[in-house]
């Protein structure tokens, strides 16, 4: 039996292009990133439910995990409320009908 051969470029599905990093299921990430000052930071990047995107520049790693971790609590609220309002507006549609 033949092994079937893999495009090079990394064209079938599953396979990653070179040097893109793997993506990850969380919203908020932490990145070493160099202003053009030339000083080093850490950077907490991510987008919110709403789409807004936010990129923060801290000093500190424990700055920059505190950070990360509000935006993760604000996001898991908003996901939250969102799923509960819509819950009770489908109890509330029920209750009407019978």
């Amino acid at each position: 039996m033949e092994k079937k051969q893999r495009p090079e470029n990394g064209g079938e599905r599953g396979i990653r292009a070179p040097g893109r990093a793997k993506t990850s299921k969380e919203r908020f990430h932490i990145v070493h990133f160099t202003n053009p000052s030339g000083e080093l930071v850490l950077r907490v990047a991510g987008y919110t439910p709403d789409g807004t995107r936010v990129r923060e520049n801290w000093k500190n790693e424990e700055e920059a995990i505190g950070r990360k971790s509000e935006l993760d609590i604000e996001a898991a609220n908003i996901k939250t409320t969102t799923a509960t309002r819509l819950k009770a507006t489908r109890t509330s549609l029920r209750k009407r009908k019978g």
